[in-house]
C-alpha cells in the first residue's frame, strides 16, 4: 500500500477520534451536590450546650467527603458512581437551609466548593445519593461498590485517632425516610437537564453525657478518685447504617477504654463531662446500648480509708425504627 493510502487512513482515524471525542463530551451532563451540615451541630467557634450553660465545645469542619452516587436507568440496570474529595475549610459558609426536610429555616453550613458528577445524558429513571464526610480521613471497606447494598453496607475502621475524633464524622443515614418509604437522599428532578440535591449529613457517633455527684453529708467519708468508661466499640463500623452495630455478647469485651476523670479535687464530690462513641447494640431481646463505667472511690466510713474499685453497666434502649444515633444522658 502506498503511503498516501496510509496517510488517509492515518488522516480518517484523527477525524473520526476527534468527532467521538466530541460527542461523548456533549453527551455528558453534570450533576452538582450541596453538601449541607447543620449550624446548630458544628461551630468554627465555641459554643454553649444545651443544658450546661458553662460548658463550650467545638467542632471541626470536614475535610474529606466520600460521595457514592446511585442511578437507575430507564432502560434497565443500575450505575454507582463513587468519588472521594477533599474539602476546603475555607469554603464552608453558612445560610438558611434550602431543602425539603424538616430542617428548613434552620441555620446550616452549606460547601461552596465543586461537588459533581459528569453523567451520561442517557434517560435516568430515579437516583440516590449517600455521602459521609469527616475531619480525617476513613477507611473504608469497600471504595468501589457495584451495588447499592454494598454501599449501604460500607464500613470504616476505627483507629485510636478517630476515636478521639469521632464527634467530627457524619454521614446520610440510609434508614432515613421521613415520609416512611423514601430515603431522604432521593433526587427528586434526576430526570432534569441539571439534576440537583442538597445533602443533609448527620452524627454517626453518640454523645453521651455523665454527671456524678456525692451526697453532702457523705462528702466527708467518700471522694471519687477517679471514673473510666471500659470497652467502648471498637469494630468496624457502618457509615450509613449508623444505628445497626451490633454485639452478640452483654456488653463489648475487647474495645477501648477512656479515662474521663483523674483524682483531681475538684471533681471529688461531682462533676460532668461527655464523650463521644460509636453506639452499638447487645443481644438482649430489648436492643440495649450497654455504657461500662469503672469508678476509683475512696472510702471513709470505716476506721480506716480504703480504696475500692466499683463497676456499673448502665443501659440505653435502643429502638429498631431510628435511623438517627441517641444521645445518652
Amino acid at each position: 500500500m502506498s503511503k498516501r493510502y496510509w496517510h488517509i487512513i492515518v488522516l480518517l482515524l484523527i477525524v473520526f477520534t476527534s468527532c467521538r471525542n466530541e460527542v461523548e463530551h456533549k453527551s455528558l451532563v453534570e450533576f452538582p451536590l450541596t453538601l449541607v451540615l447543620p449550624a446548630q451541630e458544628i461551630s468554627v467557634s465555641p459554643r454553649r450546650i444545651i443544658g450546661d450553660p458553662g460548658t463550650t465545645e467545638t467542632f471541626d469542619l470536614p475535610r474529606y467527603a466520600y460521595v457514592f452516587l446511585v442511578i437507575d436507568w430507564e432502560l434497565g440496570g443500575q450505575t454507582i458512581y463513587s468519588e472521594e474529595i477533599n474539602l476546603d475549610e475555607e469554603k464552608w459558609e453558612t445560610g438558611n437551609y434550602a431543602g425539603s426536610l424538616s430542617y428548613v429555616g434552620d441555620r446550616v453550613y452549606n460547601y461552596k466548593g465543586k461537588v459533581a458528577f459528569s453523567l451520561p445524558s442517557d434517560k435516568r429513571k430515579a437516583g440516590r445519593v449517600y455521602v459521609a464526610a469527616s475531619r480525617l480521613p476513613l477507611n473504608l471497606s469497600n471504595e468501589a461498590p457495584e451495588t447499592e447494598q454494598e454501599v449501604q453496607n460500607i464500613t470504616f475502621t476505627l483507629n485510636e485517632e478517630l476515636q478521639l475524633d469521632l464527634k467530627n464524622i457524619y454521614s446520610t443515614p440510609s434508614a432515613y425516610k421521613p415520609d416512611g418509604a423514601t430515603y431522604y437522599c432521593t433526587i427528586n428532578n434526576i430526570a432534569a437537564k441539571v439534576p440537583n440535591i442538597n445533602v443533609l449529613l448527620y452524627h454517626i457517633a453518640s454523645r453521651v453525657d455523665l454527671m456524678w455527684n456525692v451526697q453532702e453529708a457523705m462528702q466527708s467519708q467518700m471522694k471519687i478518685r477517679g471514673m473510666t468508661i471500659k470497652n467502648l466499640y471498637n469494630g468496624s463500623c457502618y457509615l450509613f447504617r449508623p444505628t445497626e452495630n451490633e454485639y452478640a455478647g452483654d456488653a463489648y469485651a475487647s474495645g477501648y477504654d477512656l479515662k474521663v476523670a483523674d483524682d483531681n479535687a475538684g471533681t471529688w464530690w461531682e462533676g460532668r463531662t461527655y464523650i463521644y462513641t460509636i453506639p452499638y447494640r447487645n443481644n438482649s431481646p430489648q436492643q440495649y446500648f450497654p455504657m461500662q463505667l469503672h469508678f476509683a472511690i475512696e472510702d471513709n466510713t470505716g476506721e480506716s480509708a480504703v480504696a475500692c474499685q466499683y463497676d456499673l453497666t448502665l443501659k440505653k434502649q435502643l429502638t429498631n425504627t431510628s435511623a438517627f444515633v441517641p444521645w445518652i444522658r
